[in-house]
């Protein structure tokens, strides 16, 4: 396997500094942000992982997904961008963000796998955690401001 692609980690972080006065809520006007990421040169083979315990649970080859791209387009999956708002301009929330705001949030293990792969959870929110395999996960959880113990 290569330890490059082993420790390569893709974190991509937009910061947004708006220098604007003060703006009343019915003035906001609310847009949609597109855009793609592309990996540029010739993708690397996607390497297995090794099983080390339950072989025979997973007939299947289980991929590292560190690096996943698409290799007609180049595309990358898995790219978790965020804008932070200045601290001197208030944020405007949409309304929309309150329509699911106690909302359940589902991670399903399954086939030595964990789908999504990002899972992006409010605070508000629960998450479940659905295991359809027939051994036991575990799930890596990330905070922004709670180190894991």
């Amino acid at each position: 396997m290569n330890t490059n692609l082993t420790y390569l980690a893709i974190f991509l972080v937009a910061q947004c500094i708006v220098n604007a006065e003060e703006i009343n809520a019915e003035e906001v006007e609310w847009g949609d942000l597109q855009g793609r990421f592309v990996f540029d040169g010739v993708p690397p083979e996607p390497q297995r992982l090794p099983i080390d315990k339950d072989r025979n649970s997973f007939p299947l080859p289980i991929l590292d997904e560190s690096l996943v791209v698409n290799t007609k387009n180049g595309g990358l999956a898995n790219v978790v961008l965020y804008l932070l708002p200045s601290q001197e301009v208030p944020l405007h929330v949409h309304p929309n963000y309150d329509d699911d705001l106690n909302s359940k949030v589902e991670l399903v293990m399954q086939g030595g796998r964990f789908e999504p792969h990002i899972l992006l959870l409010r605070t508000t929110q629960t998450m479940l955690q659905r295991n359809k395999d027939c051994v036991i996960h575990n799930a890596r959880i990330e905070f922004f401001n709670n180190a894991p113990r």
